[in-house]
């Protein structure tokens, strides 16, 4: 059984070290929002999905672990919980210790990951706003004419003014 923690352990060093790296990606990705280099947020978003297929490949070698030693659980790949998975299996006290270690800074991770996704998702709408904004000030959209049964343009009243001036 020590073979067998000592396997998983490895397994959840190695898919804290790629949340580890999506972190600092994050990071990174902000400061591309930040200076709006397209190019950098391509090659992030490109990064992003390596390394949750990585993750997604931990997974798998996880529970194919847990089938190799006849463990009954009906998890997949994206229904994974490793909190159900460590009660199926009775590991000693240092092993149980260890890995539960290693689970509470993996969701410590994630838990940073998810927090910078979405602020980097804050920025980009504030970004995109403030684009949607210029592009607004630059060339106004013109009004489209309301037309009336016969498909002639209605025009609105002018409304009387002592003052009026177009910029």
């Amino acid at each position: 059984m020590e073979k067998f923690a000592d396997s998983i352990e490895t397994l959840l060093q190695k898919k804290l070290a790629s949340y580890k790296a999506l972190t600092e990606l994050l990071t990174q990705e902000r400061g591309a929002i930040a200076d709006m280099d397209l190019a950098a947020l391509w090659e992030a978003s490109d990064r992003k999905k390596e390394i949750g297929k990585n993750i997604e490949s931990l997974r798998s070698s996880i529970l194919f672990l847990f089938d190799q030693q006849g463990v009954e659980h009906s998890m997949e790949v994206g229904t994974f919980s490793l909190a159900q998975l460590m009660s199926l299996v009775s590991f000693s006290k240092p092993e149980k210790a260890a890995l539960a270690a290693v689970e509470f800074f993996i969701n410590k991770e994630k838990a940073e990951v998810a927090r910078l996704a979405m602020e980097n998702q804050t920025h980009v709408r504030d970004r995109l706003e403030v684009v949607e904004g210029l592009v607004a000030t630059l060339l106004p959209i013109p009004d489209e004419g309301w037309y009336g049964w016969k498909g002639s343009e209605i025009l609105p009243a002018k409304a009387n003014c002592f003052i009026s001036q177009e910029v």
